[in-house]
Parts: C-alpha cells; sequence; structure tokens
C-alpha cells in the first residue's frame, strides 16, 4: 500500500513542475483584472476579495472553479476567500483554475482537516489558513500538492501535534506558521531520520517553523532525539541539528528545570560553531519555576536546571536533582536526628540548623558529598560514621557542642573541615589533631580552629607544643631512648628493604622536598612547558571536580608551583583532539593517569592518550604515574603494559599514607617509589 502511495506522490510533484514550468511562478506583476471581476465579489486593478459571505455559494464547500472562470490564466496579487464559512475543498477545485496568485486567503473559515489533494494544482505564493478549525493535516499533505508556495500561515487553528510536514521529501515550502495552536507533542508518521531531515529540508537560515505560542513546557530535545532518530546521524552536533530544523520556539509556557541541562550543556560545548542566527533561533523565556519567570533560558545559570526529587527524600526535606553537579541537594529543617534513607546517588546534604546532637552511621553516608551539619546540637560524632567519608569535599560541623573528636575524622582532609565556633577540650585525646592537620592541610587559613583549657584557647595546630601530656620525668626519658633505638633500626630497615625506591623519598621529605631528581634523564626535560599531563575520563563529573577543585589545588598552588597540562583547561577549541594529546604529551615531563573502570575504554580517548605515553615513555616508565581513582576490574584492562603495572601495585591512592607528598616526590623526581 506504502508502494502506491509513493507513486502518487511521485506522479502529482512530476504533474506540480510539469505545470511549474509550463505557467511559471512569476509573482512580480500582476494582470489588471478589474473588467474580470468575478460575480458577488469587489476587485481593483489586481486583487480579488470573495469574502465576508458576498458569495453564498461558498458557503460550506469550496467547489465551483467555473465561479472564477472570468479570472482564468490572470496573475492575481490578492485573491480572498476568508470569512466564507467554507468547511470543505473539493478535490480538484484548484486543479482546474490556471490562476497565478501571489497571496491566496483561506482563513477565517471552518477547514477542519487537510489532506492535500484538494491542494492540488494551486500556483501561490503564500496560502493562508489561520483561524479555522484545523486539528489534523495528512502526514505528507504538502509533499508535492502545491506549486510555487514559499509561505503557509497556520496559525490560530487547534493543532495539538507536530508531524515532519515541513521536511517530506518532495515539500517544496520554506516557511510554515503554526503559531497559536495548542501543540505539545512530535510525531512521525512518514519515519523520517535526521539524515532525511538534513538531506532534504529546504530550510536555510532566513527561513523558519514558527511554533511559538503553543503548548510545550518540558524541554523538547529528548522527545526530537527519540522521534527524529537524531542518533542516525552522530557526527552532526545537536544544536546544529536544531538549527537546521528551523524550529522558532519563543512564547511557549517554558518550564526551565533538569530536563534543559542536556541542552545548555551542548550548546556551550558548540558556541564556536553556532551563527548568531541560530543562538536567537534557539533563545526562549522560562515561564516556570516563578524565580526563573522572564529570563532567557540560554542566560539562566546551569546550576539553577534543577528538578524535584521525591523518591527517598525524607519528611521534612526538600530535594533537587542538580544535574551541573551530578549530585542531589538535599535541604531540611526541623530534625532530630539524622535521617534513615535519602534519594539514590551522590548527596549535597545542607542539614544546618536543626536540632541534631549525634552524628549516627547511614548507608548514605559514603555518597556524601558536601555534609553542612553547621548550627546544630553535635555533642557526639560516631567514628564509623565519619570512616565513610573519606571522598567529602566539605564537611561543616562548626557552631556545634563538641568537647571531643574521633581519630577516625582522619580519613578526611582536615583542610575539608570546618570546626569553629565548637567547645573542644585541649586534652592529651585530641593531640593527635595537630599531627592531622600537617599532613592533610596546607593552607594555614584552615588552622583558625581552637581547642580550649582553662578557659584559653589554643590553635589546633600547636596543640600538641602546648599541651604537656606527660608525668613523670622517666616517661620522656624513656620514650626519647626508645625513639633514637626506633629511629636507628628504622634507619638501618630502610636501607636494606627500602634501597634505592623508597630512600630518596625519605630524604625528600627530610630535606624539605629540594632532592633532585635520581638517575640520567634527557638535558633537555627542563626545558618542557608542563610538569605533568593530566589523563582522566572527563565524562565522569566526580572526577573532573576532584581534579578540579582538589588534585589541581594541590599540584600548582604550593610553593612548588607545578605546571599541569589539563585537557579539559588547556586544550585549544577547534583542534584536532587527537593533534592536540600528542602535542601536549610531547611537551610534558610526566604523564599522571587518574584510573576509573572506564579509563581503559578503547572508545574514551584516555585510551589513546596512555598508549602515546607508554610509546613516549617506553625508556623511563616511571614517567607515567597512575593514580586508582575508584576500584577497577584489572581483567578488563585492554593494555597489557597497564594491566602488569596495576597487578603490580605500581600505583598510588587517593586514600594511601602521605598521598599527595609521595604524587609530588613522582611529579618533581620522576623517580621509581613502587
Amino acid at each position: 500500500m506504502m508502494g502506491y502511495v509513493r507513486i502518487i506522490h511521485t506522479v502529482v510533484y512530476i504533474f506540480a513542475l510539469t505545470c511549474h514550468i509550463m505557467f511559471g511562478c512569476n509573482f512580480l506583476t500582476s494582470s489588471d483584472i478589474s473588467s474580470s471581476c468575478p460575480t458577488n465579489c469587489t476587485c481593483n486593478t489586481e486583487d480579488v476579495y470573495c469574502n465576508s459571505s458576498l458569495i453564498t455559494v461558498l458557503n460550506g464547500s469550496l467547489d465551483k472553479p467555473g465561479l472564477f472562470r472570468s479570472l482564468m490564466n490572470k496573475h492575481i496579487n490578492i485573491l480572498d476567500l476568508s470569512s466564507n464559512g467554507i468547511a470543505e475543498i473539493k478535490d480538484g477545485f484548484f486543479e482546474n483554475l490556471t490562476i497565478n496568485i501571489h497571496h491566496l486567503r483561506l482563513s477565517y473559515n471552518k477547514i477542519a482537516e487537510i489532506n492535500g489533494p484538494e491542494f492540488k494544482g494551486i500556483v501561490a505564493k503564500f496560502l493562508y489558513l489561520s483561524h479555522n478549525h484545523i486539528h489534523r493535516i495528512d502526514p505528507y499533505a504538502f509533499d508535492g500538492y502545491v506549486t510555487c508556495v514559499e509561505g503557509v500561515d497556520l496559525s490560530y487553528n487547534k493543532l495539538t501535534y507536530f508531524e515532519p510536514w515541513p521536511f517530506t521529501k518532495n515539500n517544496q515550502i520554506s516557511t510554515f506558521n503554526f503559531s497559536h495552536n495548542d501543540i505539545s507533542i512530535f510525531r512521525n508518521a512518514p519515519n523520517l531520520t535526521i539524515v532525511d531531515i538534513l538531506r532534504t529540508s529546504k530550510l536555510g537560515l532566513n527561513n523558519r517553523v514558527d511554533l511559538t505560542f503553543n503548548n510545550f513546557s518540558g524541554w523538547i530535545l529528548e522527545a526530537l532525539e527519540d522521534v527524529y532518530h537524531f542518533n542516525a546521524d552522530p557526527d552532526t552536533v545537536i544544536t546544529m541539528k536544531l538549527g537546521a530544523m528551523g524550529f522558532l520556539l519563543q512564547n511557549n509556557p517554558w518550564r526551565c528545570d533538569c530536563m534543559l541541562y542536556e541542552f545548555r550543556h551542548q550548546l556551550h560545548s558548540d558556541t564556536f560553531m553556532l551563527s548568531k542566527t541560530i543562538r536567537d533561533q534557539l533563545s526562549f523565556k522560562c515561564v516556570t519555576p516563578k524565580r526563573l519567570s522572564g529570563q532567557n533560558a540560554l542566560d539562566v545559570p546551569i546550576t539553577e536546571l534543577v528538578c524535584p526529587v521525591l523518591e527517598g527524600c525524607p519528611t521534612s526535606c526538600h530535594c533537587q536533582s542538580v544535574p551541573a553537579y551530578k549530585y542531589t541537594s538535599v535541604v531540611c529543617s526541623t530534625l532530630i536526628s539524622f535521617p534513615d534513607q535519602m534519594p539514590s546517588g551522590p548527596l549535597y546534604l545542607n542539614l544546618s540548623w536543626n536540632y541534631i546532637s549525634k552524628l549516627e552511621f547511614r548507608p548514605y553516608l559514603s555518597r556524601v558529598t558536601y555534609l553542612d551539619l553547621s548550627n546544630n546540637r553535635l555533642f557526639v560524632i560516631e567514628g564509623g560514621a565519619v570512616q565513610v567519608m573519606g571522598n567529602i569535599a566539605m564537611l561543616n560541623l562548626a557552631s556545634n557542642q563538641l568537647m571531643t573528636l574521633p581519630k577516625e575524622l582522619q580519613v578526611v582532609r582536615f583542610s575539608n573541615v570546618h570546626l569553629e565556633g565548637n567547645i573542644l577540650d585541649c586534652s592529651c585525646d585530641l593531640t593527635w589533631v595537630s599531627d592531622w592537620i600537617d599532613v592533610t592541610s596546607d593552607d594555614p587559613a584552615y588552622q583558625r580552629s581552637v581547642c580550649y583549657k582553662d578557659g584559653s584557647p589554643i590553635r589546633l595546630s600547636a596543640m600538641k607544643d602546648r599541651i604537656d601530656c606527660v608525668t613523670d620525668i622517666v616517661v620522656p626519658v624513656t620514650v626519647g631512648v626508645t625513639i633514637t633505638v626506633a629511629v636507628v633500626i628504622l634507619a638501618a630497615v630502610a636501607c636494606r628493604v627500602w634501597g634505592k625506591k623508597k630512600l630518596p623519598f625519605v630524604m625528600y621529605l627530610i630535606r624539605g622536598r629540594k632532592v633532585q631528581p635520581v638517575g640520567k634523564y634527557e638535558d633537555d626535560e627542563a626545558e618542557m612547558d608542563y610538569h605533568g599531563y593530566l589523563s582522566f575520563d572527563n565524562d565522569n563529573m566526580d572526577i573532573v571536580l576532584w581534579v578540579k577543585n582538589v588534585l589541581l589545588e594541590n599540584l600548582e598552588n604550593n610553593d612548588q608551583g607545578f605546571r599541569i597540562c589539563c585537557p579539559l583547561r588547556d586544550f585549544d577549541v577547534g583542534v584536532s583532539q587527537a593533534e592536540e594529546i600528542l602535542s601536549y604529551i610531547d611537551r610534558s615531563k610526566r604523564f599522571i593517569s587518574i584510573v576509573s573502570d572506564t579509563y581503559f575504554n578503547a572508545l574514551n580517548w584516555t585510551s589513546f592518550e596512555y598508549d602515546q605515553a607508554r610509546h613516549k615513555h617506553k625508556d623511563h616508565e616511571s614517567n607515567i604515574i597512575m593514580i586508582i581513582y575508584n576500584n577497577i576490574d584489572v581483567d578488563n584492562v585492554r593494555s597489557e603494559a597497564a594491566k602488569t603495572a596495576l597487578n603490580r601495585k605500581e600505583y598510588l591512592r587517593r586514600e594511601d599514607n602521605l598521598f599527595w607528598q609521595k604524587l609530588k616526590f613522582l611529579v618533581h623526581t620522576g623517580h621509581k617509589l613502587f
């Protein structure tokens, strides 16, 4: 059946082209039709008005072309048939008229459906069908039935859906006006793909499909990707696909929420490829939520594009998905204890200004990236609760009633913890905090927290030196002798066991991190642009945030001031990705790989980067530094060299003791540590 339909369409299209060639589309000149005016119509030199029920014969059905016989072979500027109550146009009506019309007006009638054949034979430049009752249009209604038509006005009708009428194979119409309907969904009866649309569409930057003032609310990108099979053309960016479709989307009841994030993210990535015309075309104003009402959706900060989360959200809490940070934000009030459940995925918990007295273990705490417990009534922290928070970026315990801290808190960097405004007791049980600060905090600003002894404040960083935890003179002598013996023994063991591998690292720490590289390296190494090339999966937002906020901060913003190449930040826009990788790896002393479960995926650029680094540093493998971000299955690793290194445990883990010192040693020296 579909084959017969296609044959009919082809025949119609050939016929239309024949008429077009024979009769032409000359709209530049009009005939003087003042002496050829049809009965019950009014005319001037080039316009014919048969509207407002002047010709009652048109009421109900347009089926008598003979009434317009006097206009045969004329060039008319306006043929106005509006306001006649026309509900039907019989097939063949226009086919029997050989009239060249600039503007054919059929507005303000009662037409409810358009099938296509009723327009067969029309030779007009603009077709006006606004203010009718049109609720159904055949998917192929404009596929070759009309000749010379450049624009169709279907505004102010009753359409609730959009078919790809502008994009069918034989359509010659460049401008469609569907404004002021009730369209909210997309259909695709012809089963066109984005490839078909890009290939056959006649739309250009100066043409459009006007969908303004309809009923779109949720962002349409996901629907378009699905309905028009965007994945059939992976090489063309999404924003260019939308631009090619020519949609005007302003003045719909748009809801600017998390569904808009992917489009905004893609638009930001493709900005350098978009003309101002396309960007303006894709602009629209938010209607909801109220706080964003009236703002241009392309200017709203992406962190504001959020959606409510109901599943798993505790009572007295407000939960929102924040795709910009790839976590769920949870803000709670009037809590007296930790909630038993939370939404799935990474969590950003703001539990400040509640009545919580105890930080208790909950399984979801391992997924928390930010926890604000300031201004509660905390006086107890369970060690098991903080022991699972090793990856937390900020733990705010300020302004509570804490008198002591569990040692398990050391899994968190001190610089990520806020303790101000508590009543910590400067006891011998708390002296470990000084070492914690020395090892995990490089920023003196975070050393302002204090404990109290006899009512006087003592900085936590200085507590070990200020608190006397010895009550007998024998004890320090014994301890001193023991320590001396232990140091001698440890030094002997270090020389024998660590040898050339770890002893330089110990010396590196003792000499204030100024030891020179061990081994012979090329003389031109010091002239390289970067100390290290950073390789990581930039689609993993957790890794991206850790690299930006933690890793680069520790490597670049310190007394050594390493210069690190971060592709996501330093690569030039518009240059071949492969060329940039080769160039920057060649200009870097070391290669630092942040290994995740997707790192060695053959489809990721990280796999290519690792292979190139292995080739460059084949004679100095210690120049390749591996950091394990999360657990990986070694058996699934494609690279045999990487698999060998992983099996030999030639890598660092973020939770390692002295992790930052070891990493800086490796970047600085390129020496073997494993």
